[in-house]
């Protein structure tokens, strides 16, 4: 029997099947409504991605870049992130978007000065997104990252004598200035890794000027350079992949 309509079909007791009733779907009317309150369209992609919710990320799996020039300094922007060399004039520097391997590569060749570069999320460029963390909520600080090009055989450069910054993670605890206090990490070992790639971590919760401060409102890198014997030229070249700040 299907629908209440016999098949005519003969069975044993034990191969019997009742007649279902999801066969009768329709057969009797069925109204129940549902009333949604205020709707309105999803805006739980954006809050994820805020400083408000517990993870706390960046990537480049997807991104935007441009480029601009003021005076004799260059400014590139990537995903709300400044990029530029440390202040001093010089336009041979690039950030680009790799859309296949979702990083972003940092690429400097200085004819001199103090040589580093530097990678901000602070307000103070115009180019940057403002951020607001709440420090009591991260303990630490993760970033995927690896050597690209030029320095021969991936030496280490941030423990040399000239590097007074290493690769640092400086952060703003609403100053306006980086004077709140910066965390170092030691420089890893380029040639080995997945793929090149290594993770820097920075212990946060060791930090006075992050534990004691209630929110930082901008932050930056700075990655030092590797500079050519005998020319003094500075070149380097990073792939970064991602920003993570660790909760407790």
């Amino acid at each position: 029997m299907i629908d209440l309509n016999k098949t005519g079909l003969l069975v044993c007791p034990e191969c019997w099947d009742e007649d279902h009733p999801q066969n009768q779907l329709g057969r009797f009317p069925v109204d129940d409504p549902q009333a949604l309150r205020n709707p309105r369209p999803d805006s739980g992609l954006t809050a994820s991605r805020s400083t408000d919710g517990i993870n706390l990320s960046y990537d480049f799996v997807t991104a935007s870049t441009s480029t601009k020039v003021v005076g004799v300094h260059t400014y590139h922007s990537v995903n709300g992130f400044s990029y530029r060399l440390n202040g001093q004039p010089s336009t041979d520097s690039s950030a680009v978007w790799d859309s296949d391997g979702f990083y972003v590569n940092l690429s400097m060749n200085s004819a001199g000065g103090i040589p580093y570069q530097i990678l901000s999320r602070r307000s103070t460029y115009s180019d940057s997104g403002a951020v607001i963390i709440d420090t009591s909520k991260y303990k630490e600080l993760q970033v995927r990252i690896r050597k690209a090009v030029n320095a021969p055989d991936l030496n280490k450069v941030w423990d040399s004598e000239s590097s007074p910054y290493t690769g640092t993670f400086w952060f703003d605890t609403g100053s306006g200035s980086l004077d709140g206090g910066a965390s170092m990490t030691p420089e890893p070992d380029w040639n080995n890794g997945v793929g090149g790639w290594n993770i820097l971590t920075y212990n946060l919760s060791n930090n006075t000027a992050w534990t004691s401060a209630s929110e930082v409102v901008g932050f930056e890198f700075r990655f030092y350079g590797y500079t050519e014997p005998g020319s003094g030229t500075v070149l380097d070249s990073y792939d970064l992949s991602w920003i993570k700040f660790i909760p407790y």
